[in-house]
């Protein structure tokens, strides 16, 4: 610390015990050398200043640092002690401050001499310490020099010996950028097929062609795996694409994304074919009798290889009867759910697992167990000491955990989801990673209600819908549909469902009072019922109807098709605002599902995804019965965002038998 008393200095940590840790050493170093005056302005001014704050501040550390010159800084203090460290530090009062690497990224602080204490960093998804990532490195040593108050800044890094050169070379500009690519190319590939930009293997080595991974590969193939004299025998590389198409073409068949022939080495076409046959009895009946359809076993892989061969032989026969032509089998075709992964930005690996794991009887604590599984959970760091943290927040959540692994972060998203739905605090990092959680877990439900209607499952889609709403207004489903409300508490609630002459349970049933009762129950100031207003304006009030088309002349195996009307009424709004969630991390729109199903048999038979301003109409295809009969469908129209506006309407339809020859010719 030679330049103490004379520059200010910022020392960066990678940890928050770090920062305090490290602050009171050398705090505690200046006092034993007897050098601690050398921490503080001469002045008396600034001496009042440290201990006016000293005294404004929450966090215990920091009155027990500042009155020495002394300051943390991370993402754990509140934001009050934020600031006053940012501003005695900006006007110099704060000589050495003492921060984690949010400091780096997100305040303009800069310093005379900067400190990296150690570059070492725990990867939860390496599951390894690793180095300091470049970028990291240069972004801490920039802080380093003050503009017109400095000529130049020091840099200090404190690392090990064998990696003392490669920081030398990152500051001598002597590291090239490389690819990361090949680590997400499956995922990358299975967009470009889905988007059909490409459409064979061949256009797939093409591709990756075009990428920063086949420039850096061309000019350090050893680092990519290829021996060193690869250019004297393949001048372009094409063996080590066709190499890595095959391999993320492998994976992407495997998982049910793409249909992929590994014997020619080309992308199938005749998935549309397999995709139709899905749509029949036949299929229907493959898993009920598989002996009689010569099936070794029920499983999706059994049956797709099943369905696979019985369209190649059908194919061939239409080709040999000259019916059809076959061209050359080398078109892309992504399957349903290659384009579900590929539509929510979800990775391969999710959404096989969705697929895999999910299963028609599935439960709520199922459901949140697959959805806390989701590869996008996998880099939630587990860092020191929190383990017993998310033991204790665990033990107080709706679903127990059967011998739960503090340190696997599929277990910290279960704990920190059902932490969000029971509104139970977490602070800190804990606060951050929730954030995370949430925000991934609406994408990842409405991939997982694609995936779950692709199977036909009514119960498990509705419930799958349910807890979308859940993960919007940070409560389970089962709590009051008043908590939604501001400044509404469980015991409000409980008030309001006790009300003598009405029980009071809905939204609805609050807009329906008097303003005099409304008032005397819930007791409120004028500015806590204006917001209890404000939210009733924006919470859904939509009008359906519906009407079965031709309803008088459906047939057995042929399409019912229903059409719906859909009208909001907006109160004298011009369009609707984003969704009242205060619970969720970001501004978020509403969205709207259509569903039609079959209660007696759990089936569901038609769905559709509605973005809904004032009005719409919408047009629900589905299968009539195989044979004639009175049918009871439901129509259900489902909320995304909000708890308690679903609408539910059972119709009935009367199947005729089906056409005969005469009448299809007539």
């Amino acid at each position: 610390m030679a330049v103490a008393g004379k520059h200010q200095v910022l020392i960066f940590v990678h940890s928050r015990k770090e920062t305090v840790k490290t602050a009171r050493a050398v705090r505690d170093t200046a006092l034993a050398n007897d050098t601690l005056s050398r921490f503080l302005k001469e002045d008396a001014a600034s001496r009042e200043i440290l201990q006016s704050h000293t005294d404004m501040v929450k966090s215990n550390d920091l009155k027990d640092l500042l009155p020495y010159g002394f300051a943390i800084h991370h993402a754990g203090l509140a934001r009050t002690d934020r600031q006053i460290v940012e501003e005695l530090f900006a006007d110099g009062h704060v000589q050495v401050l003492v921060s984690t690497a949010t400091l780096a990224w997100g305040v303009n602080l800069p310093a005379h001499t900067v400190i990296i204490k150690g570059t070492q960093i725990y990867s939860p998804e390496k599951g390894a310490w690793t180095e300091l990532s470049p970028l990291d490195v240069m972004q801490m040593l920039g802080r380093a020099g003050r503009p017109q108050y400095d000529s130049y800044g020091e840099g200090i890094i404190i690392t090990g010996h064998s990696e003392l050169q490669y920081y030398l070379s990152l500051m001598n500009q002597q590291l090239p950028i490389e690819s990361q690519f090949v680590s997400k190319l499956t995922d990358q590939l299975n967009a470009e097929i889905v988007l059909g930009t490409v459409q064979n293997a061949r256009e797939a080595c093409n591709w990756i062609g075009y990428t920063y991974l086949y420039i850096r590969m061309l000019r350090n193939p050893t680092l990519y795996g290829l021996p060193a004299d690869v250019l004297s025998q393949d001048l372009t590389l094409e063996e080590r694409r066709a190499d890595l198409t095959h391999s993320a073409a492998v994976i992407l068949d495997k998982n049910n994304l793409v249909k992929y022939d590994r014997k020619s080495g080309y992308f199938q076409n005749k998935q549309d074919a397999v995709d139709y046959l899905t749509w029949t009895f036949m299929y229907r009946r493959l898993t009920q009798n598989p002996n009689y359809y010569n099936l070794q076993g029920v499983s999706h892989r059994h049956l797709s290889d099943h369905l696979s061969e019985l369209v190649e032989n059908t194919l061939n026969d239409l080709e040999a009867s000259k019916c059809i032509t076959i061209e050359d089998d080398m078109d892309l075709s992504p399957l349903n759910l290659g384009m579900i992964a590929s539509y929510y930005y979800i990775s391969y690996t999710t959404i096989e697992r969705f697929s895999s794991s999910l299963i028609s009887k599935t439960k709520m604590k199922g459901l949140l167990e697959i959805l806390a599984s989701a590869s996008e959970y996998a880099n939630l760091p587990i860092r020191p000491g929190e383990e017993e943290v998310l033991r204790r927040l665990i033990n107080h959540q709706r679903f127990s955990f059967e011998n739960p692994r503090f340190t696997d972060p599929h277990v910290k998203a279960n704990a920190l989801l059902q932490a969000h739905f029971s509104r139970q605090h977490v602070g800190g990092n804990l606060s951050l990673d929730q954030r995370e959680v949430v925000l991934y877990a609406t994408r990842l439900l409405q991939a997982m209600v694609d995936v779950i209607s692709s199977n036909g499952w009514l119960s498990l889609a509705l419930l799958a819908m349910e807890v979308s709403q859940m993960v919007t207004q940070g409560m389970w489903e089962r709590d009051s549909m008043l908590l939604q409300l501001p400044h509404f508490t469980k015991e409000l609630a409980k008030r309001c469902q006790e009300n003598p002459g009405k029980n009071i349970e809905t939204i609805f049933d609050l807009v329906e009072m008097e303003d005099d009762e409304r008032r005397e129950l819930l007791q409120m100031s004028d500015l806590q019922l204006l917001d209890i207003a404000k939210f009733c304006n924006r919470f859904p009030n939509i009008d359906l109807s519906y009407e079965v088309i031709d309803s008088e002349n459906v047939r057995a195996r042929e399409y019912v098709t229903l059409q719906v009307a859909l009208e909001r009424d907006l109160e004298g709004k011009t369009e609707v605002g984003p969704v009242d969630a205060p619970r969720y991390p970001k501004a978020k729109d509403e969205g709207w599902w259509l569903v039609v199903g079959d209660t007696k048999s759990n089936q569901l038979l038609a769905i559709k995804r509605v973005s809904l301003q004032r009005r719409a109409k919408v047009k629900l295809e589905f299968a009539a019965p195989t044979e004639a009969a009175e049918k009871t469908y439901t129509l259900y129209f489902m909320c995304d965002s909000y708890l308690g506006c679903d609408q539910e309407y059972s119709f009935n339809v009367d199947v005729k038998e089906a056409a005969g020859p005469d009448e299809d010719s007539g």
